[in-house]
């Protein structure tokens, strides 16, 4: 099929073609090779570590190492370098310098060798001789004559002139020249942010000129364009000298770093990219290398190209040149690359991704192909199979507008669901307020303050949400058919978690509309977190006032501001002391001081993971915080602890070297908001990327790019340079402007992303930035101006009043709107409700039943025949005494804990196998109790421990099964799941080893599931049947197909091989 084609054109023909060369992928022998370019970089250097010079035994460190690393080595270099960090310290405070240092090591390939001084000095078109004093000494007693003669005409004029005349007597006045150069630089030149800096300002005044006279008016105007040239030679000094500095210092740090790394065997993610490229291009060893890769590589295949960088295209463009080089070592096999990509769609500029190089190497291989006689194919990916044409229309008009921004030519889109009916809205803008009206600080509460605008945009939306779930429908595919709004259904997407993010945040919560909670958990954002990180700074400093403060009043001990001033005020000594000395006024006092107590003899001994699992377990903090906080707190719980492992892992543990080498900063992790939660979703355009929504919102739309500090530039020929206001010189300017223009292209790229994620609606809104809309194209600021410009300039009858979407505080309610003719939908005829029919009871009822003769005696579903265990796992494992023991006890263990409150999981454990099973090694108990508590937190396996009517445990079932001649199976279900469509049964299996796939499952277990699938289609039959397998040694749901299990369920009858037992 090509690209486009619909289904019905799918013949026999092509699927039978389809399917064999699916079998062939499967076959193919050790596998399809899927891999990320890193993953495969590790793999190579795995195999050819001598040839990359890297130790056999390497380690890989994470971004945080490595800044941690670097970090460390900057602290070094103040210590035994203090001639250069004093150098540097001259432009840097130490925040700075670190933002320095990492500005180097982001674009250490740039520094490639020591910068001479000839060549900094020549690409800053230093004049030759010039130095420190060169500015101030261009200043001649000629000149500070001439300005001591313009003051008095200076004193006469204008504000200006009278204001800049004031500071040129003053710096006159203190005869020092280099106050003096400063003073005349900044009153007679324009400034360095200017179009054209350090040219001629417009001074004095025409009146003040007229006074002159035309003989002294010259000869100023003559001194200025001598300071002017001066000015700019001496910021061409100034930004060389710099640069040079700069150069100095990332090669004393760099080379550090690297000795580190080779010290302790580590690479970094860079270093993997690094080291693949040395050896495939170093002639003597390339071809070895090359030769033993060709043997195993047939096709390439570089999925989402767009965000390939430089590097990674080099390793396809060598691991692909034996392709186009005649016959291979398997002859006349065809071999191929293929890459697929969108550079409308490269948003990740900031990890390296290179969209310009996409077409470059396109056009690379075209020639490569070309040139030896082998096909070159180029396909333009016209359909979107998401998005309506409506909102492709908007999207197209978009591109339009930039056509030259894209990396690529204009291809209009075409929607593959042509019939999808779709809608946009534009909102209008939520007026700005006055600056005056801003307010410095949190007035109290009975103050009711006027809204922030963001405020305003978050309670419009929020209340046009709530109409819409339940209320308003949604196309429920492309046949005309609809169905109400969910949650699930809306996306809000933002530029970044600023304050209109926050907002919407508030207001949903507000609501209390179903929110799946953000999309980047940050350590130093979460409220529990930071109550827990207080806890342990009063650990190691008991004496830490604000810190127990803190504490008290957090819902571990859950003080208020009265029991806080009881203890606060009036003391003599520490908090602590006061809290020992009035532990006896009241049971909360007592509490509290009890528990603090027990912890602080606990800070020698424990570590700082068993520390918190103390706080968060045996005092059931993790209760508290939930019922304080909600739900949504538990992740960044578990996030802190998985920090204390990584500690203990790396590092000589104690509670204040935890404490100094913990980030919260820094500690962050992507969630995944998965659809299915039917949740509202909110995240930004970058962690969007990927997903799709019926209904999507962007109300941050009048946020500008923000590329970011750049202290370290490249100039066009990627030549690191220093950039610190106020010396912008011209070699700076370029490196500056090449960077402006490549955040520009990306920020268009983010907004195509972001409209494309939508389906069939998408609401365009935002906060007023500046009070007219652009004129032209070319005075287009932001992402609304485009659209705005799109909608309301290239598109007819687009107005709409929004009147009824939008509260009283938007003075204008006039948007712009776009729909399909078949919008809105009516809903679908066949969810309404049909009435209800008279019951007719079956014939059965009113017979009595017949007595029966026993049959068959019932065979265990456990005991059809079949290995039991993966191949490569010993059976007499899983038969022995203790591993049925160890079966025995998790499946115990995972059917009583779901009902018992998660704070006692630990206690009711231990007590229900020291009742049931009291000779268990202590050991053996606690490492099976942690592998049952682990599943049952598994995020992915909560559906099947809800405590729930739709929810089963140990399922009793027997039926008469036509696969082994009807004879009838008893035995139990784990976990049996009861949904609407489908039935999913669960068996859970204790294996030490996991299959890999599905299809290396035991053959004795699938038989097993087998007939819990045909015994339960007797019970359901109105119901899909599902079975699964949880293997709780990983806690892996391995989900089998039915045709799997049904057919060695078939071999149940024919094969005798009963020996294997559970």
């Amino acid at each position: 099929m090509n690209l486009g084609e619909d289904e019905s054109s799918l013949t026999p023909e092509k699927l039978d073609s389809a399917r064999t060369l699916f079998a062939r992928a499967l076959e193919t022998p050790g596998g399809m090779k899927i891999q990320t370019f890193h993953s495969f970089a590790t793999t190579l250097l795995k195999q050819f570590p001598l040839e990359a010079g890297v130790s056999p035994q390497f380690k890989l460190i994470d971004d945080r190492k490595s800044r941690n690393i670097q970090i460390d080595l900057l602290n070094d270099l103040v210590e035994t370098d203090r001639e250069i960090v004093g150098q540097l310290s001259k432009y840097l405070d130490y925040e700075n310098l670190k933002q320095f240092t990492k500005d180097i090591f982001d674009k250490r390939d740039y520094f490639t060798g020591e910068a001479s001084k000839g060549f900094i000095w020549k690409k800053f078109d230093v004049q030759e001789g010039w130095n420190e004093t060169s500015f101030v000494n261009s200043i001649t007693p000629g000149n500070i004559q001439l300005i001591k003669s313009m003051i008095p005409y200076l004193l006469k004029g204008s504000i200006t002139d009278k204001t800049k005349g004031k500071l040129l007597a003053e710096a006159l006045e203190t005869e020092n020249t280099n106050i003096i150069a400063f003073q005349l630089a900044k009153c007679m030149l324009t400034g360095p942010s200017s179009k054209e800096p350090y040219s001629i300002a417009k001074f004095p005044t025409t009146g003040t000129k007229e006074m002159m006279g035309n003989t002294f008016v010259a000869a100023f105007e003559s001194f200025a364009e001598h300071l002017s040239q001066a000015k700019i030679s001496e910021e061409n000094f100034q930004g060389a000298r710099k640069t040079l500095l700069l150069h100095q210092f990332a090669g004393k740090i760099l080379d550090a770093y690297k000795e580190t790394k080779i010290k302790n065997a580590w690479l970094d993610f860079d270093d993997l990219l690094t080291k693949v490229l040395d050896i495939l291009q170093d002639r003597d060893i390339s071809q070895w290398i090359l030769y033993r890769l060709d043997e195993e590589i047939d096709h390439i295949l570089v999925d989402e190209a767009q965000d390939v960088n430089t590097k990674q295209w080099e390793i396809v463009s060598i691991l692909a040149e034996e392709f186009t080089s005649g016959t291979g070592q398997r002859g006349n096999l065809t071999r191929t690359v293929f890459a697929v990509g969108d550079e409308k769609q490269s948003i990740f500029g900031f990890q390296g991704a290179a969209p310009e190089k996409f077409r470059e190497r396109r056009n690379f291989f075209k020639e490569k192909f070309e040139k030896s006689g082998r096909e070159f194919i180029e396909e333009d990916l016209e359909f979107s199979f998401r998005s309506s044409d409506e909102i492709l229309r908007l999207v197209d008009g978009y591109l339009k507008l930039f056509p030259e921004q894209f990396y690529t030519r204009f291809i209009p889109h075409k929607a593959y669901h042509d019939k999808l009916p779709g809608c946009v809205e534009l909102w209008p803008l939520v007026p700005k307020r006055d600056p005056l009206d801003e307010e410095d600080w949190h007035l109290p509460k009975f103050i009711q303050p006027e809204k922030r605008p963001e405020e305003i945009l978050a309670q419009n939306l929020v209340g046009k949400i709530k109409g819409m779930i339940g209320n308003e429908m949604i196309p429920a595919g492309n046949d005309g058919k609809a169905r109400p709004v969910r949650p699930g259904d809306i996306l809000i997407l933002v530029q970044s978690r600023g304050q209109i993010y926050k907002s919407l945040i508030s207001e949903l919560k507000k609501a209390k509309l179903p929110l799946a909670g953000t999309d980047r958990i940050t350590l130093s954002d979460d409220l529990a977190v930071n109550d827990l990180l207080a806890l342990l700074l009063f650990l190691s400093v008991p004496k830490d006032d604000l810190s127990l403060a803190v504490v008290l009043k957090s819902p571990l001990f859950g003080f208020d501001e009265d029991d806080i001033f009881r203890l606060a005020h009036g003391r003599s000594g520490s908090l602590w002391v006061e809290l020992e000395t009035g532990k006896d006024s009241s049971e909360h006092f007592s509490r509290a001081h009890g528990i603090l107590s027990e912890l602080l003899s606990r800070v020698d001994e424990e570590t700082p993971y068993d520390l918190l699992e103390t706080i968060l377990t045996v005092y059931a903090g993790r209760t508290l915080f939930v019922a304080r906080l909600g739900d949504s707190c538990l992740e960044a719980l578990d996030l802190l602890l998985f920090q204390a492992l990584e500690y203990e892992n790396s590092e000589t543990h104690s509670l204040t070297g935890f404490l100094e080498w913990l980030e919260p900063d820094a500690v962050n992790i992507k969630r995944q908001l998965e659809q299915q939660r039917d949740e509202i979703r909110v995240m930004t355009v970058h962690g969007a990327k990927g997903l799709e929504s019926p209904i999507v919102i962007l109300p941050d739309t009048k946020s500008l790019r923000n590329p970011g500090k750049n202290i370290v530039p490249c100039a066009e020929d990627d030549f690191p340079l220093w950039s610190t206001k106020p010396e912008i010189t011209n070699a700076v300017a370029l490196g500056l402007k090449k960077l402006e223009s490549e955040d520009w292209k990306e920020y268009l790229r983010l907004l195509y992303v972001a409209l494309t994620r939508a389906e069939s609606r998408l609401i365009i809104c935002g906060v007023q930035a500046r009070q007219k809309l652009p004129q032209s194209i070319e005075d287009i600021k932001d992402w609304f101006e485009m659209i705005h410009w799109v909608l309301g300039k290239n598109m007819m009858n687009t107005n709409h009043d929004f009147s009824a979407d939008l509260n009283d505080s938007m003075p204008s309610k006039l948007g712009h709107k776009i729909v399909s003719g078949n919008w809105p939908m009516e809903p679908d005829k066949d969810t309404d409700d049909q009435g209800t029919e008279d019951i007719i009871l079956p014939h059965w009822v009113e017979k009595m039943p017949v007595w029966e003769t026993p049959g068959k005696l019932s065979e265990s579903p456990s005991n059809l025949g079949g290995n039991k265990v993966v191949s490569g796992e010993v059976d007499t494992e899983t038969t022995s005494d203790s591993a049925l023991l160890k079966g025995t006890v998790i499946h115990l263990l995972l059917e009583h804990l779901p009902v018992i409150p998660r704070t006692e999981w630990e206690i009711r454990g231990k007590q229900l196998i020291d009742l049931k099973y009291p000779d268990i090694v202590t050991k053996d108990r606690s490492e099976w109790i942690a592998n049952s508590i682990a599943i049952l937190e598994n995020p992915n396996l909560k559906f099947l421990f809800d405590i729930s009517e739709i929810n089963l445990e140990e399922v009793a079932i027997t039926a008469e099964i036509p696969e082994l001649d009807n004879k009838p199976i008893f035995g139990y279900i784990d976990r049996l799941v009861i949904a609407d469509d489908h039935v999913l049964a669960v068996d859970f299996k204790t294996n030490k080893l996991v299959p890999a796939n599905v299809d290396e499952t035991p053959e004795g277990l699938l038989r097993q599931m087998g007939a819990y699938h045909r015994a339960l289609e007797k019970i359901y039959p109105d119901k899909k049947i599902k079975t699964a397998i949880l293997w709780t040694q990983t806690g892996e749901l391995s989900k089998l197909p039915e045709e799997l299990t049904l057919n060695a369920l078939k071999r149940a009858l024919t094969m005798a091989d009963t020996q294997s037992k559970i």
